[in-house]
C-alpha cells in the first residue's frame, strides 16, 4: 500500500535546524582563531546546507459512512527519527 503523502519531517527539520545554528555559532566563535582560509572553508560549509529527505509518511482518509458518521483518520510517522502524529475524528451527521 502506496502513502498519500511523503513530506519533510518536522522533528528531522527542527534537528537540522539547531546542528545549522551550533554550525553558524561556531563560525562565529573560530573567527580570529583559525587561518583566513579556515575560516573561509568553515563559511562556505555553513552555506552548503543540506536539503531534507521527504522521510514522514501520510496516510489519511476523510468520508462519510452509509450511516451517516463523518470520519476522518490521519497518521503520520517518521521513518528517520520515529517521530508520529496520530489523530481519528467522528462524529455522527444529524439525519432527519
Amino acid at each position: 500500500m502506496s502513502a498519500d503523502n511523503w513530506a519533510i519531517c518536522p522533528q528531522c527539520k527542527l534537528n537540522d535546524d539547531k546542528i545549522y545554528e551550533k554550525s553558524v555559532l561556531d563560525v562565529g566563535k573560530a573567527y580570529g582563531t583559525v587561518t583566513p582560509e579556515e575560516f573561509l572553508e568553515m563559511v562556505e560549509n555553513t552555506k552548503k546546507r543540506q536539503e531534507l529527505p521527504t522521510s514522514f509518511r501520510e496516510d489519511y482518509d476523510i468520508g462519510v459512512t452509509e450511516e451517516g458518521t463523518f470520519i476522518v483518520n490521519y497518521r503520520g510517522h517518521c521513518r528517520e527519527c520515529d517521530c508520529g502524529f496520530d489523530y481519528k475524528f467522528e462524529q455522527r451527521i444529524p439525519l432527519k
